[in-house]
């Protein structure tokens, strides 16, 4: 609230506690400060529906509003500053190990206090035990005016990360370079691409000739034999020559497949260059 919405906020404490009080309440300006300067985060209409739910309420409801009273029926809906309400954030909890989420520090001290009740598959009980914790902690942090802070808890299923991590960004909770130290995988934004260096020439060209030469070497090989490596290498075995378990477990596994994707696989050293007897060796 702004120093402007003080009449219209001293107005309403004024007509609920004198309503519940029956009369006995007598309005004070200290008070009023006091109470205002508690509620200062939140807006004019959120105190407002506050202070109404308050009347609603059957159990805090029969005595004078407090400024914790309307805190908590605040968070109840939903607190100013993002964070999501009771209901809100109890559905976004993981349904399990491989889900990742994206949530607040409330709801992550909230799932610790409710997890074995979860793990037990009590979740009545589980959920009562989170409403109550996240509630406290809410109420807690936005008394004592810290912002909401997002952070992730990571699954094992890396689709779902990646999915979770960009909504996340997108939504705001999360920086995009937060969310890729996470997840290295995640695409780079418009933003992150301007911010990378400029390319290097010299590397640039030791990629290129890396490259060509990987394809100058290709090019020797024999077509109808993609396999002739690994055929040379087992009469090599079976003829008595020393073998490193590397090499014969690389012959091995690649005469192994007899599919055309065997051979296109197969084609291909599977085994470091310098792994390979001398007289096999492909030129450098």
């Amino acid at each position: 609230m702004h120093n402007d919405d003080f009449d219209s906020f001293t107005g309403m404490l004024d007509t609920v506690s004198g309503m519940i009080s029956r009369g006995r309440y007598t309005p004070s300006a200290d008070h009023a400060a006091v109470f205002f300067e508690a509620l200062r985060p939140f807006t004019l209409p959120q105190v407002s529906a506050a202070f109404t739910a308050h009347v609603r309420d059957p159990e805090r409801g029969k005595f004078a509003p407090t400024p914790a009273d309307v805190i908590a029926q605040i968070v109840a809906v939903s607190p100013s500053d993002g964070r999501p309400g009771v209901e809100e954030a109890w559905a976004m909890l993981p349904a399990g190990e491989g889900d990742t989420v994206v949530w607040t520090a409330e709801m992550a001290e909230a799932h610790a206090a409710c997890a074995p009740l979860l793990a037990e598959g009590d979740r009545i009980a589980a959920r009562m035990t989170f409403k109550e914790v996240y509630a406290k902690a809410v109420t807690r942090n936005v008394s004592a005016a810290q912002p909401v802070k997002w952070q992730a808890s990571l699954g094992w299923d890396m689709e779902k990360r990646k999915r979770v991590l960009m909504a996340a960004v997108k939504e705001g909770k999360l920086a995009a370079i937060e969310a890729r130290k996470e997840c290295p995988a995640l695409p780079l934004t418009r933003a992150d691409k301007l911010a990378l260096p400029a390319p290097d020439p010299a590397r640039r060209e030791s990629l290129r000739e890396k490259v060509t030469g990987l394809a100058h070497a290709k090019s020797k090989e024999d077509p109808a034999d993609p396999k002739a490596w690994a055929r040379e290498l087992k009469r090599r075995d079976e003829a008595g020559e020393s073998m490193t378990l590397e090499q014969r477990e690389a012959y091995k596994r690649a005469l192994h497949y007899a599919s055309d994707e065997g051979q296109l696989f197969a084609a291909f050293t599977p085994i470091p260059n310098e792994c390979l007897p001398p007289a096999m060796r492909r030129p450098s």
